[in-house]
């Protein structure tokens, strides 16, 4: 081969090579969002998460739909830090630390064991670190750019607690939100299309909360959707008719209104505002053996007759090597499994039921608190912030939107 030749077929090489590196690029890519890269395999570990904290099942179906879901929420997503990052907001290692924190307690699980769950899963930890990130700085934009305008008067203030005290003779709901904007009519049809298809997964068991939490973009996604207990005359006048004719745990259809779509769960209804008992809170002490451990009811037999405290009484039984020993907190009685909830419903503080086993364990339980619902309660402070909050998302709702209409997002 002659030096031209050589030259000549090193240069289709050196093309060919270039050509490979930048079609491999380009299939990485996702969506360009104002020049800055969401890839597919960002998009693949957050569908990755996604599943594996809402329990659906991985078809390729459910990964199709999800992966349009997930890119939607990761250009929000990108948005949303461009934005604080031009604003010079900065998110610190410590303040995500800490939220990962916050969110392994909210799951009854240590930061190590939620990063030992999603690696044993193929989720990388940044995944999730990712979101939270973009959380924060968007909450502290939103807070530094509006939360000078939002004022909120004491006639406001009065006019509401009104209406409120009113309301305590009217039915209040227990309802979680699911929020999806659209950037414009054309996609608000699709969307609708895409809140259906998530309507659907819940209906077939899929976690709400998780749902929430990774595609809702109403405030409430941090607490996964959840907004408590809300007298009904004010939620959006589209969403009352359609939680009136709901049961407990149903999930409606998606709901068109000015704010966007929503999709939403009744977990309770109660009536007037009264006195509801599965509010009532319990501090539990659990403590069992294994019914193959010698001794096993006469050691906790014996833990119940000495009972005088509730933290004397844990150090014994873990010095008696109990099998589990469980202080649960304050917990309302409704979050107890329904045959623990007919037992320490009829019982006082102090006050212990049990020993009893089965065929694998023995178990007794102390009631070490006792909190029973006293009802709603109002104050104007918690008027006052509940007026600031929603003030405050609806400026934020309608900048997201601007910058979506503003933004050039290429989708690859």
């Amino acid at each position: 081969m002659t030096t031209k030749n050589k030259f000549i077929a090193f240069i289709f090489m050196a093309l060919m090579t270039f050509n490979t590196a930048e079609a491999r690029e380009v299939e990485g890519i996702a969506a360009i969002v104002n020049d800055e890269v969401i890839s597919k395999f960002d998009v693949d570990q957050r569908v990755n998460l996604f599943l594996v904290t809402s329990g659906i099942e991985r078809t390729p179906q459910n990964i199709d739909g999800l992966r349009r879901q997930v890119l939607r929420t990761l250009i929000q997503e990108k948005l949303q830090l461009q934005e604080a990052r031009d604003s010079e907001i900065e998110i610190s290692r410590a303040e995500i630390n800490a939220a990962m924190q916050d969110m392994a307690s909210g799951t009854n699980r240590s930061l190590d064991e939620v990063e030992k769950f999603l690696k044993e899963n193929n989720v990388h930890i940044r995944t999730m670190e990712d979101q939270i990130e973009a959380e924060l700085a968007w909450n502290r934009f939103v807070r530094g750019r509006f939360g000078g305008q939002v004022s909120i008067g004491e006639i406001e203030i009065d006019e509401t607690l009104e209406r409120a005290e009113a309301a305590m003779n009217q039915d209040r709901v227990n309802i979680s939100e699911i929020l999806l904007l659209a950037n414009n009519q054309l996609d608000g049809q699709r969307l609708m299309s895409e809140a259906a298809q998530i309507v659907q997964q819940l209906r077939a068991g899929i976690n709400f909360g998780a749902v929430a939490r990774q595609f809702s973009a109403a405030s409430s996604s941090a607490s996964g959707g959840n907004l408590g207990w809300t007298p009904v005359n004010q939620l959006d006048e589209n969403i009352v008719p359609i939680i009136e004719n709901m049961a407990a745990g149903d999930i409606s259809d998606p709901i068109e209104t000015s704010a966007g779509i929503y999709i939403v769960q009744l977990n309770s209804k109660q009536q007037s505002g009264g006195i509801d008992p599965m509010r009532n809170l319990f501090d539990l002490l659990i403590i069992t053996y294994d019914v193959a451990t010698e001794g096993h009811l006469a050691k906790l037999e014996s833990l119940r007759d000495s009972f005088t405290t509730c933290k004397n009484t844990e150090a014994k039984a873990k010095e008696m090597d109990a099998r589990n020993v469980t202080r649960t907190g304050q917990v309302e009685l409704r979050r107890f499994p329904k045959n623990l909830q007919s037992e320490i419903s009829t019982t006082e503080a102090g006050q212990v039921i049990g020993p009893k086993k089965n065929e694998k364990i023995a178990e007794m339980v102390v009631v070490c608190d006792r909190k029973d619902d006293q009802g709603a309660t109002i104050s104007r402070d918690a008027i006052e912030n509940n007026l600031y909050s929603q003030r405050l998302a609806i400026m934020a709702r309608r900048h997201l939107r601007e910058l979506r209409r503003d933004s050039i997002v290429e989708y690859r």
